[in-house]
């Protein structure tokens, strides 16, 4: 998804919401089939997590695997140590 004019921490905002609205809806759904799903995300932003579409591209994919790695059901910013789960902020390492 791309967020044309958005900051990465007004980006993480928006998709965190997202990841709460599916939290509340979308699992309510899954769950009635026996279905565990989870909604988890990585943000970059240009310039400065890459100078060009493909290296910011990587960024957040970089972010995403890291979210997913630390937990699943999270929103992570590249370069950042900062996780947004369920509610609460927590710190970790990141690898690079």
């Amino acid at each position: 998804v791309i967020l044309p004019g958005r900051s990465s921490a007004s980006a993480l905002h928006r998709v965190e919401v997202w990841r709460e609205n599916f939290e509340s809806y979308g699992n309510r759904y899954a769950r009635e089939y026996g279905v565990n799903v989870s909604f988890s995300a990585g943000i970059a932003s240009y310039p400065n997590d890459g100078d060009n579409p493909m290296s910011v591209f990587k960024a957040a994919d970089t972010a995403l695997y890291n979210a997913k790695a630390s937990g699943k059901n999270r929103v992570i910013c590249a370069g950042d140590e900062t996780i947004i789960s369920k509610h609460s902020v927590l710190e970790i390492p990141v690898r690079n």
